[in-house]
C-alpha cells in the first residue's frame, strides 16, 4: 500500500505542472468573460484587456507571479524527488508538497491584492478550473505525503522493536 502512495505523489506534481497550461484566472465586466490567464502567463505577466459595458476599454497589466514561479519550479522538483527516491525522501517529499501548497495559495492572495483596484471599477477576478484543479490535487498531497510518512515511520517502530 505505501509503495502505490509513493507513486503517486510525482504524478500528483505532473498534474499540477499540466495545471499551468490551463486557464487560472478570468477577468470579467459583468455578464461576460472577456480574459483568461494560464498559469505560465501569470509567471510572465501579461496585460489584460477589458470590453467595459459603455463601449469603452479598460487595460490593467498583471505582474509577473513570483509565487506562481516558486510553484512550477516545486513542481518539478516534486516530480524528480517522486521518481527518484521516493522511499527514502519521505520527509522531504511531504514538506515540498506542503511548500508548494502554500506558494499555490500565495499566488491566489497575491493576484486578489494586485486586482483589488480594478474590482472597484467592475472588473471581476475569478480563478478559474486550472487554479482549483492543482489546489484539489496539492491538498491530498499533503495528506498522502503525510499518511505514507506517518505509516512508514510506524511500521520503522515496529519493526525496531
Amino acid at each position: 500500500m505505501n509503495r502505490s502512495i509513493s507513486k503517486l505523489s510525482p504524478a500528483a506534481f505532473a498534474v499540477v505542472l499540466i495545471c499551468f497550461l490551463l486557464p487560472w484566472v478570468g477577468f470579467s465586466c459583468q455578464p461576460d468573460q472577456t480574459s483568461t490567464l494560464t498559469g505560465l502567463q501569470l509567471i510572465k505577466g501579461k496585460t489584460v484587456e477589458i470590453q467595459l459595458p459603455a463601449q469603452q476599454k479598460s487595460q490593467f497589466t498583471v505582474d509577473s507571479q513570483v509565487w506562481a514561479l516558486l510553484t512550477l519550479v516545486l513542481s518539478i522538483i516534486g516530480v524528480g524527488l517522486g521518481l527518484l527516491a521516493p522511499r527514502r525522501l519521505l520527509l522531504m517529499t511531504f514538506l515540498l508538497s506542503i511548500t508548494v501548497l502554500v506558494s499555490h495559495l500565495l499566488t491566489a492572495l497575491d493576484i486578489s491584492t494586485q486586482t483589488m483596484v480594478e474590482s472597484l471599477f467592475g472588473i471581476q477576478v475569478r480563478f478559474l478550473y486550472g487554479f482549483w484543479v492543482a489546489l484539489v490535487v496539492l491538498v491530498a498531497l499533503v495528506f498522502l505525503n503525510g499518511y505514507s510518512l506517518f505509516a512508514h515511520r510506524k511500521m520503522s517502530s515496529v519493526k525496531d522493536k
